[in-house]
């Protein structure tokens, strides 16, 4: 029933299904239409054509790279105004994976771009004096992190532990979300030191940091940066870019928080409790809220407010907040929106994000952010008739920036 069997024919071989279709097993016709889709789909993305090296690695693409390498970089925690590194500063990188450039899972989601940049190579070209040790032994990490200024530990996960799954070499879902315990001793030995440390995620996913986050002043969430990943992290973390990157679920503090996972299960029930909806029934919070970023520098929530509390089936719930940037750096905060119902039970969520700005800040100025619901989002399924509807009770709103606990600014009637 599918057009492409991945990652490669195993059970569908040229040989096999050449004598499936003689003995009427498969549809010559089926297997035409099927292939018909995937080189249709080819060459609408150019894959069939002849490109050379210099056509599809040019400065442009280079840049692009770049800006949406540090797009997409997280800074989460930047507690006693750690960031921005100065270029002069000593600099220690510690772990195995300061020198790895992250790229991703491999088997077929690997990638191979021209050149690429781990973190330890952009730092050393960003800045004068950046050292490196892979080994994360906390007396060898002690001893490193006297020699510098400012300590940057890597740490994160790798394609043998959320890649794709090869019988015989492994990949696959992790067992755990846990931080490796020798990770977590490099982390606690850079900041026993007493040199201001830098906690650096990469790697798909959000791990659960554990009880030892509280003691690690500053934590950067840097995923897959790609070719350019290096570089951009350097940039971010001296001050040369914007971290405008936002986290798109919640960081939890322990495994326990998340739903339970066994990887042996047979039958497995999916239900829409979990992220941040799993913490509102459970009332619990989370480490890091979904929105969470721009903590390189200091942001106030001047003025929220809803410009109607009542609306027609085809205006928009629209919410307006005025934020200014106070601290050195620029900033680009990311206002969300969630809506709920006023007569909440036990069956529905408390809250939904709905919508979503996002605007840059230079330091001292202040900009409105405005946010926009439209009543179709608001709709829910209804089995019964099979259709979607939007509800006319009044619908609560609530806002944050940049994963603040959201605030109630009131409530919204859609008229009929």
């Amino acid at each position: 029933g599918l057009d492409l069997e991945m990652p490669q024919a195993w059970h569908y071989r040229r040989a096999r299904l050449r004598k499936l279709c003689r003995r009427g097993h498969v549809d010559v016709e089926d297997l035409r239409r099927a292939t018909r889709r995937v080189l249709r789909a080819r060459a609408a993305h150019g894959v069939l054509r002849h490109y050379e090296r210099p056509t599809v690695s040019t400065a442009a693409h280079h840049q692009l790279a770049l800006d949406s390498a540090c797009a997409s970089i997280i800074v989460a925690r930047n507690q006693c105004g750690i960031l921005p590194l100065k270029s002069t500063q000593r600099i220690g990188v510690v772990g195995p994976l300061g020198s790895v450039a992250s790229l991703g899972s491999e088997g077929s989601a690997s990638v191979a771009p021209p050149f690429s940049i781990s973190p330890l190579e952009g730092l050393r070209e960003v800045c004068r004096n950046v050292s490196h040790e892979p080994r994360t032994s906390a007396k060898v990490v002690g001893r490193f992190a006297r020699r510098v200024d400012v300590v940057v530990v890597v740490f994160g996960s790798r394609p043998r532990d959320e890649g794709e799954y090869f019988p015989l070499l492994g990949g696959g879902d992790r067992k755990s979300l846990s931080i490796r315990s020798a990770e977590v001793n490099a982390l606690l030995a850079a900041v026993d030191s007493g040199r201001p440390t830098v906690a650096v995620w990469v790697g798909g996913g959000l791990p659960a940091l554990g009880a030892w986050e509280t003691r690690v002043p500053c934590i950067v969430f840097a995923g897959h940066g790609g070719m350019q990943g290096g570089l951009a992290l350097a940039r971010v973390l001296t001050g040369q870019a914007v971290a405008s990157g936002h986290l798109t679920a919640c960081v939890p503090r322990e495994g326990d928080d998340l739903p339970p996972f066994n990887p042996d299960a047979k039958h497995v029930v999916y239900d829409r409790w979990f992220d941040y909806r799993r913490y509102d029934r459970i009332q619990r919070q989370p480490l890091f809220n979904v929105g969470s970023g721009s903590a390189q520098t200091t942001l106030h929530t001047e003025e929220a407010r809803i410009v109607s509390d009542a609306i027609g089936p085809n205006e928009d719930i629209e919410v307006r907040v005025r934020v200014r940037n106070t601290g050195p750096c620029p900033a680009e905060p990311l206002l969300t929106i969630f809506t709920g119902h006023a007569r909440n039970d036990d069956t529905r969520e408390l809250r939904s994000l709905r919508g979503f700005a996002k605007a840059r800040i230079e330091p001292g100025d202040v900009r409105e952010l405005t946010a926009r619901v439209r009543p179709h989002d608001l709709a829910v399924y209804d089995p019964s008739s099979g259709c979607w509807r939007i509800d006319r009770q009044a619908h609560r709103v609530w806002h944050s920036v940049c994963g603040s606990t959201p605030e109630l600014l009131g409530e919204v009637e859609i008229r009929s």
